[in-house]
């Protein structure tokens, strides 16, 4: 099914080509979601999107398993548009726009084959000449038919994955096919058109027929046995024969009609456009209607079980929204059960106030209406910082829609009025007008469509483009002073441009959780402390190899430089910034980290507990570190090594010792540091198998299970139909709790009320946790004098030295940071401001004692003081920023919650008896108020949802915890509750 029509044109628009870029992630989609398909009996759902990648998502706990990325070029290379999974669900084909826009037909048109199982590329299918817009396959799983912008259908036998041919080809066709379909009995080939045509063949391409009802585009259609329906974009469902013949509308619905699905029995058919129906096809009745999603849905699939959450129903998952985000639910009660959507959020509004030089911009619109946007959060140009909410004083402006007596005004969805005169956009090439503003002093305009953003005389001539963004342009403004201009976008990034020259300065995004990163099109990026998460490089390795993908931080020895960013601001020239700071020499293999490529098999089964890690290095550079990490933590460290840098392929082998009674499997993967870069392997589970003593057995004579002979799937005779996350038994650890707390030190008038406290209250807290979450719990607790210096860092070796991988460490810290010199100091009882290097911690070396500690370590840090709430003490703020992005890199794999945010304040109040922090951890385990499900038990996430909430609510707004944890956690469990 498609429903953009841009997409249907070979453009000749140039197009930057580039071999690696800087790109947002923001761990789920960022464009129009058009394909989706269920895995693993429902375990795992596979979603495909413009946003050019196919990411894999866990159903049960909603999260991102796995992003899969391809050969991809600035615009509209990369994109994808349709994709449809094997019967046997380990190919998935997909079709989309697979070259540069001046490239070959043949290439544009090919439709890829991923291999899920084997995690590569096989040979692509090629056959159309323009933008292949959608697959189907058939019940058999040995026919694959696709549709392209060259108005052609192709049947393809796909029988032998070795070697699929084409085995009919449809030309000739008077429109452009937008959706197909193949009948249950894979005899014939249902399409769609451009023009609101309803067609049908045999599947060797006879029999034609052709019939119109519906007044516009037909957007989708669907076999339900022998009936066929379709729906388009004027609201209709029309019920057809299997050949084609009409036998009536169903029912409309009051907007355009996106996609269609019809449950396994043929049954329910769920019609979904900006809201959704279910209509029960045996009595032609409405049974549930479905709104969860803002704005149209633009793919839906069923589930393939009945069961879930212990609830029977039919279950699909529908993809949509301003969010991008993919919802599960039940179409017999239209209850909500899963929300898979990224961090992201499209950007509606966008204003500048020029004299204090900060960016405005909003991340909503209830109304659905761009002129009702309004301005929530705003980002300071110069200090390069977020404010969460506006400041009443500053004054913001949006887009300038008269100067010098002229004006401009909307006049079509196409066209804009400007001082009496037209101008007129291409539909196909710019699409819907979406903004416009006045530039360069009102001598030229901006206008921001669909698929374009360009620059025009006031005569109405085109000028040129601003080329940067991935989607529609819904906001701009002029900031006059500095001639620049600002735009906002659906790809979910605020862009700032030189107005005169065209050039893209700088890119900013704002996740969904406040992080934040702004960078350059070069790759130079300041970010908070967990904004770099959402932005890496893309590598491409070629058309018929999957895309290389690097966390930002992994090149930050050379790319993280806000100061290039304030100077390119200034300058407004990247170009002029380089020469003035010698940065025109960027040698590739800044952007070439080293690679690992195991030799060790996956899944494979260890009997006892020690085994050798084996894998090949190539590196550009000597690599000085490798660690090797079992499910995120650090077990093995070596940096004294002999890899030579030059590019060749070096082996390495690494014996692993576990704890003798290990019975579990491991994630392993391979942290890998060289002169310009670090870099995460991808895993490599290894089970171990605890070998018992042997006993003599009773022969067992009770009655036998069923038995599944070897080799033989348990499903094939009896099908699972539930998918029930149940809570699984959570096996029980070592807890080993560290809590510092300082209120009085060496030097008096450093002292705080309520730190001891804190560091008290905490150790109470967990202790209570031995025979509920942690079998024992080992407390080592440090307040006032007894938190020195030399007492802190002998605790920490000791904790390196004696726990394992099966241990649990909590540390909590309550006291003074500072900064100096660009490093974080934590202040111990006898430390002094005056002197950090030689009497306080440095973070650095605190990172290594916790970063090597090989047991989950999870670390509360408040270290922000101010004092009394309301009370500022009078010392020099002091940001964390940097210090939690040192520890919470993937070499380290530490979860930290900080008690505040980059240079905020840390609040304690007497009326609480405890920071704030310490008080809202109190309450969510202590009390169970972070129990949001409830069962019974605290994990990280909702831990990390109630600390945001209530710090929030005791400071009034002027405390904003932060949470960072390694990608390799997806649910950590802290606490029991009653």
């Amino acid at each position: 099914m498609r429903s953009l029509l841009f997409v249907l044109v070979l453009s000749l628009a140039a197009q930057q080509l580039f071999s690696q870029k800087l790109i947002i992630d923001n761990q789920g989609h960022s464009g129009l979601v058009h394909g989706l398909a269920f895995t693993e009996q429902g375990k795992k759902l596979v979603s495909v999107s413009e946003d050019k990648t196919v990411r894999v998502w866990d159903v049960v706990s909603g999260t991102l398993t796995k992003t899969y990325r391809f050969e991809i070029e600035d615009g509209v290379d990369g994109r994808i548009y349709t994709s449809v999974l094997s019967k046997d669900e380990r190919f998935l084909f997909l079709g989309g726009y697979f070259d540069h826009q001046e490239g070959n037909p043949s290439e544009i048109g090919q439709i890829r084959i991923l291999d899920l199982e084997e995690e590569k590329l096989l040979p692509s299918l090629k056959g159309h000449q323009n933008v292949v817009l959608d697959l189907a396959i058939s019940q058999d799983g040995k026919k694959l038919i696709s549709s392209s912008a060259d108005q052609s259908i192709i049947a393809w036998d796909i029988s032998s994955m070795r070697a699929p041919v084409r085995s009919a080809t449809i030309t000739g066709i008077e429109s452009i096919i937008n959706s197909i379909d193949i009948s249950e009995d894979g005899s014939t080939i249902a399409a769609g058109d451009q023009d609101g045509n309803l067609r049908t063949w045999s599947v060797s391409g006879g029999n034609p027929s052709r019939s119109i009802v519906h007044s516009d585009a037909i957007r989708d259609v669907k076999y339900a046995g022998n009936q066929l329906y379709s729906a388009g974009e004027d609201g209709q469902i029309i019920k057809w024969t299997k050949s084609g013949k009409f036998m009536g509308p169903l029912t409309e619905l009051p907007g355009a009609v996106n996609a269609l699905e019809v449950s396994a029995d043929n049954r329910y058919l769920t019609a979904m456009g900006r809201v959704g129906i279910v209509y029960d096809l045996s009595n032609r009745t409405l049974i549930t209607q479905f709104s969860y999603h803002t704005n149209a849905v633009s793919a839906i699939t069923t589930a393939p079980f009945t069961t879930f959450d212990q609830e029977k129903g039919i279950y699909v998952a529908s993809a949509g929204g301003d969010d991008k985000n993919i919802l599960l639910w039940n179409i017999l009660s239209g209850q909500l059960e899963r929300n898979f959507v990224g961090k992201g959020k499209s950007v509606f509004g966008v204003g500048i106030d020029e004299a204090a030089n900060k960016i405005a911009f909003s991340q909503s619109n209830p109304t659905g209406i761009l002129d009702d946007v309004v301005l929530e959060k705003a980002f300071d140009l110069e200090e390069l910082a977020l404010d969460r909410k506006l400041n009443p004083e500053n004054k913001y402006h949006r887009a300038t829609q008269a100067a010098s007596n002229k004006f401009i005004s909307k006049e079509s969805s196409n066209s804009i009025k400007v001082d009496g005169r037209m101008i007129t956009t291409d539909d196909r090439k710019d699409g819907t007008v979406r903004s416009f503003t006045f530039i360069n002093k009102g001598n030229a305009l901006a206008l921001g469509s669909s698929y374009s953003l360009n620059k025009y005389n006031v005569s109405g001539s085109l000028l040129g483009s601003f080329q940067g963004h991935e989607g529609e342009v819904w906001a701009l403004a002029d900031f006059a002073s500095e001639d620049l201009l600002l735009s906002a976008s659906n790809d979910q990034t605020i862009k700032i441009w030189n107005n005169i020259t065209g050039e893209n300065l700088a890119s900013l995004f704002v996740a969904s959780d406040n992080e934040w990163v702004i960078w350059t099109p070069q790759g130079f990026y300041e970010a908070s402390a967990g904004g770099e998460k959402y932005i890496g490089w893309h590598i491409n390795q070629g058309q018929n190899n999957l895309a290389v993908f690097h966390d930002v931080s992994a090149f930050a020895s050379f790319y993280h430089r806000p100061d290039v960013i304030q100077e390119i601001l200034k300058l407004k020239s990247f170009d002029k910034v380089a020469q003035m700071m010698n940065l025109s020499d960027q040698p590739e293999e800044k952007i070439t980290p080293p690679t690992v490529t195991w030799i060790t098999e996956t899944n494979t089964i260890v009997e006892g507990h020690t085994t050798t890690l084996s894998f090949d290095i190539t590196s550009p550079t000597p690599v000085h570190q490798i660690k090797i990490l079992a499910d995120g933590r650090p077990l093995i460290h070596q940096s004294e090594l002999s890899i030579s840098g030059d590019n060749r392929t070096e082996r390495v082998d690494i014996p692993i010792e576990l704890p003798e009674e290990t019975d579990k499997s491991f994630a392993f993967t391979v942290f890998v540091a060289d002169q310009n870069s670090k870099i995460l392997s991808t895993e490599r589970h290894v089970a171990f198998e605890h070998i018992a003593p042997e006993e003599e057995n009773e022969p067992d004579t009770s009655s036998p299970a069923a038995a599944t002979p070897r080799g033989e799937d348990a499903s094939a005779s009896n099908a699972v139909t539930t998918l029930d996350p149940v809570p699984t038994k959570i096996k029980k650890s070592n807890l080993y709790l560290v809590s510092i707390g300082i209120s009085e030190f060496a030097e008096s008038h450093n002292n705080l009320n309520h730190a001891d406290k804190d560091a008290d209250a905490i150790d109470e807290l967990f202790k209570g946790q031995q025979g509920k979450m942690f079998n024992n719990v080992t407390s080592i607790k440090l307040t006032n004098e007894k938190a020195t210096r030399a007492n802190i860092l002998q605790k920490f070796q000791r904790l390196e030295e004696f726990t394992t991988v099966d241990d649990f460490v909590i540390i909590f810290i309550a006291s003074h940071g500072l900064n100096e010199n660009d490093n974080f100091y934590l202040l111990p009882y006898d430390g002094s401001t005056k002197t950090p290097r030689i009497s306080c911690i440095d973070w650095r070396d605190f990172s290594d004692m916790i970063g090597n500690i090989s047991a989950r370590v999870v670390l509360f840090i408040d270290t922000c003081h101010s004092g009394q709430l309301g009370n500022n003490m009078g010392q020099q703020k002091v940001n964390n920023t940097e210090a939690v992005r040192q520890l919470s890199g993937q070499e380290y794999g530490v979860v930290i919650m900080a008690a505040s945010t980059g240079a905020e304040y840390s609040f304690e109040h007497q009326d609480w008896g405890h920071g704030a922090f310490a008080l809202s951890i109190l309450e969510g385990i202590g009390e169970g108020k972070a129990d949001v499900k409830p069962d019974g038990v605290i994990y990280l996430r909702e831990l990390d949802y109630y600390l945001s909430e209530r710090v929030q609510e005791l400071t009034g707004g002027r405390q904003h915890p932060t949470t960072q944890k390694p990608s390799s956690i997806s649910r950590l469990s802290l606490a029991e509750v009653q």
